[in-house]
């Protein structure tokens, strides 16, 4: 593809109709059961909520015991979430019943063909609906230690039996026996925040077909999760995503590498939930608008922005932390100079605030805090989000501790060298996506290491980066949109007001003629007041400010008056 043409590609619009298969075949248990009831809704409930294409567009659910039932048929998920949330108390229930287990032999496989076998039948309303040709895939979880005969098994009767077009992949995931931990990210000692999120899946490869895989799936809480947030990742390799162009290369032209982008997390603002929970300063969604009242003398609009009180919960290294989980713009703390705060508590601030960033700097350490308006630490009601929940009775799996219909933006604060703090917010649990980013690679080989070694040394090494000097443009293309008049401070086209003589016209084609008596009076009163608004607004300044606009008294400027204690 020729680089100076322009390009594009669609965005998850290759996503998967997915089929999910669970095997209820011991020692497949009530605690997995229960995890991947949790993973699903937790998944289905971001995904009803996101903004943008759907990244689950189709989903099925079968359940696998004496006899194949299909608790969800495959089907349009957006707009399904209460069908979704009934299909997972029935796959519940169907694990607390406990139903006989099919000991037929090639009941799995059975299953898998029931699947596709639905999929095709589906296939022409998916594509009508989509515009794409849709692909399935298929996931078998099952506890069965002769899951790689499995897989082969799957693998022989699909080969040559099914239009592998169609066909993404068959996954037969085996669920770990004896795994069941509890490890919650929080608590995990050696994971320091934004590391690696791959979950405890491990491929077992890819068989001869190359349409079944087997994958090791250990059965804790964050693996599950882990494994169905891979759904939410853009599928797509019609297209490349990227490409990074050096100005010079090995032989004298241009030197391109082309790449994919994946995504880290799940950025907030796609989700239907408080913005201002996750952002802090003046652009935050928490802003609001402020209209004057009738009695105030100023006519101009204010915004009201909250004013946030942030939880501290830990120390992190800072070299523990990853820069990937990090977004959002940055803003600099200082100490307040509040001037309706006494002088002895700004003094008194200030010194802390001093000391806090001098003693982080010197420990290499970063705190981290919630935007939470729960109790404080020390109230009664006050528990800590890295304290353990309760099990269920029922279930033996944690209870949920995260508040109900609330959410809760995650900041990191950095110390500096002067008198100031950093703060960004940070990504939480609920918005990691799984990633490799930790995987080790293979060595590049000898060739590669020297042409890319020599595209590098004719480039140039700046000591530090320094903004100033890399100008964006931003300016002109600003300038430009309000030239045209598109711009946030244009106002539109200037439209100019009805002459007198048409609104003369149109009045005396409507009225009588004992009407056009009043009608020329009222015109005449009303052209008398608008001569008089527009000859005083040709001498004032500022045409928003009214007429009984009065000077407000004088501010105290004595610095005495607010320092009294301050001697010269």
């Amino acid at each position: 593809m020729d680089a100076q043409s322009p390009s594009s590609r669609t965005a998850f619009a290759r996503q998967p109709a997915r089929i999910l298969l669970i095997d209820f075949t011991p020692p497949f248990s009530l605690p997995v059961c229960q995890g991947i009831c949790t993973g699903l809704n937790n998944l289905f409930t971001m995904v009803c909520n996101m903004a943008g294409p759907c990244r689950v567009p189709y989903f099925g659910l079968f359940a696998l015991g004496s006899f194949s039932e299909n608790l969800f048929p495959l089907q349009y998920v957006p707009g399904n979430y209460p069908r979704i949330q009934n299909a997972l108390e029935e796959l519940r229930a169907f694990q607390r019943d406990g139903f006989l287990i099919n000991e037929k032999p090639g009941f799995l496989l059975q299953a898998v063909q029931d699947a596709l076998q639905q999929f095709m039948k589906q296939s022409h309303t998916l594509r009508q609906t989509t515009g794409f040709s849709s692909q399935v895939e298929v996931s078998l979880m099952t506890s069965q230690k002769s899951a790689n005969l499995i897989a082969k098994q799957i693998e022989e009767a699909i080969s040559g039996r099914f239009d592998v077009e169609n066909l993404r992949r068959i996954q037969v995931v085996s669920l770990a026996r004896d795994s069941f931990v509890q490890v919650p990210l929080e608590l995990s000692p050696d994971l320091p925040i934004g590391g690696s999120q791959r979950s405890s899946a491990s491929s077992e490869g890819v068989l001869e077909s190359g349409i079944v895989e087997l994958v090791t799936l250990e059965t804790d809480d964050l693996s599950i999760q882990n494994f169905f947030n891979g759904w939410l990742h853009d599928c797509s390799t019609d297209k490349e995503y990227l490409y990074i162009e050096f100005p010079s290369g090995v032989a004298g032209g241009p030197f391109k590498l082309t790449c994919d982008i994946q995504e880290r997390f799940i950025d907030p603002t796609l989700l239907a939930v408080q913005q201002g929970d996750f952002t802090l300063g003046l652009g935050s969604a928490t802003s609001q608008k402020v209209t004057p009242s009738v009695h105030s003398k100023s006519s101009a609009a204010a915004l009201a922005v909250a004013i946030p009180t942030l939880r501290v919960l830990q120390l992190v290294r800072i070299s523990g932390i990853c820069e990937s989980v990090v977004f959002g713009a940055p803003l600099i703390l200082r100490p307040t100079a509040c001037w309706k705060l006494p002088w002895d508590e700004l003094e008194r601030n200030q010194q802390h605030f001093q000391a806090l960033c001098h003693l982080l700097q010197q420990k290499d350490l970063a705190i981290l805090v919630c935007k939470d308006p729960g109790p404080s630490p020390g109230h009664p009601g006050y528990q800590s989000v890295f304290q353990h929940p309760p099990l269920s009775s029922s279930s033996g799996r944690q209870k949920a501790g995260t508040p109900q219909g609330s959410s809760k933006g995650h900041f990191l604060i950095y110390p500096s060298e002067g008198a100031s703090m950093m703060i960004k917010p940070v990504a939480a649990k609920e918005l990691m996506l799984p990633s490799d980013v930790g995987a080790k690679s293979d060595p590049p080989l000898s060739d590669a290491v020297g042409d890319v070694e020599r595209v590098l040394d004719t480039l140039e090494v700046a000591d530090v980066f320094n903004p100033l000097l890399i100008p964006s443009g931003i300016q002109a293309s600003l300038k430009k949109s309000l030239s045209r008049g598109s711009g946030r401070g244009s106002g539109g086209k200037a439209t100019r007001r009805p002459r007198a003589q048409a609104s003369r016209s149109l009045g005396m084609s409507r009225t009588s003629r004992g009407q056009v008596g009043r009608g020329q009076r009222s015109r005449g009163q009303a052209t008398s007041r608008g001569m008089r608004g527009r000859g005083r607004s040709t001498s004032t300044p500022l045409r928003s400010m009214p007429i009984d606009y009065r000077q407000p008294p004088a501010v105290v400027k004595d610095f005495e008056h607010f320092f009294p204690d301050i001697e010269d």
